[in-house]
């Protein structure tokens, strides 16, 4: 979610070490969560955004109309119509780079797509540790990443070529026998 990417980034709303800022609502004396919205989802109406970041547990109230931001990954449930779109957006984009590197003949051109496993698995026992492992190293680098790019130049409509959409994806995958089978 750009907002919350913003709020991490964006040096209007970090401090001096980078560390997100606790936004009024719409305090105009300083950075508020109101003209956060209006930079990373100008579409979005800012109360309720903010009441569905508190309800997600992505942002919670500090003091009498101040926000401190939580987390900046968001990931719908799946009972949220969001969900789907991630679900389709995340498909779309991990088989387009699998098509474009099984076609292209240049390997300097090649997307980056690599995938890490243990060759005879690993215990079940040795599974939370793993994920736990994955989930915090796999975090910052996808944070480290997502300041790189936000300190870039964003384009202008007088670019004579269309900005290109990219990222980075990363996932972990476990391999069912059984598709009822948990993943615990």
């Amino acid at each position: 979610m750009k907002v919350l990417s913003g709020w991490h980034t964006d040096n209007d709303f970090t401090g001096p070490y980078g560390l997100p800022l606790e936004l009024t609502f719409e305090d105009i004396r300083s950075p508020n969560f109101c003209s956060l919205v209006g930079r990373y989802a100008p579409e979005a109406g800012a109360r309720e955004l903010l009441n569905e970041l508190i309800r997600l547990g992505a942002v919670k109230e500090t003091d009498d109309n101040w926000f401190k931001v939580l987390t900046r990954t968001y990931l719908p449930k799946f009972d949220n119509p969001d969900s789907l779109d991630h679900l389709g957006q995340s498909i779309e984009n991990f088989a387009n780079t699998i098509d474009y590197n099984r076609t292209e003949r240049e390997p300097t051109k090649k997307l980056f797509e690599r995938v890490v496993d243990a060759d005879d698995g690993i215990r079940p026992e040795d599974l939370p540790r793993f994920r736990s492992f994955i989930r915090e190293r796999a975090q910052l680098l996808l944070e480290e990443i997502d300041n790189w790019l936000s300190q870039l130049d964003p384009p202008t409509m007088n670019d004579e070529s269309e900005p290109v959409r990219t990222g980075l994806g990363i996932y972990q995958y476990i391999e069912r026998k059984d598709s009822d089978e948990k993943l615990d």
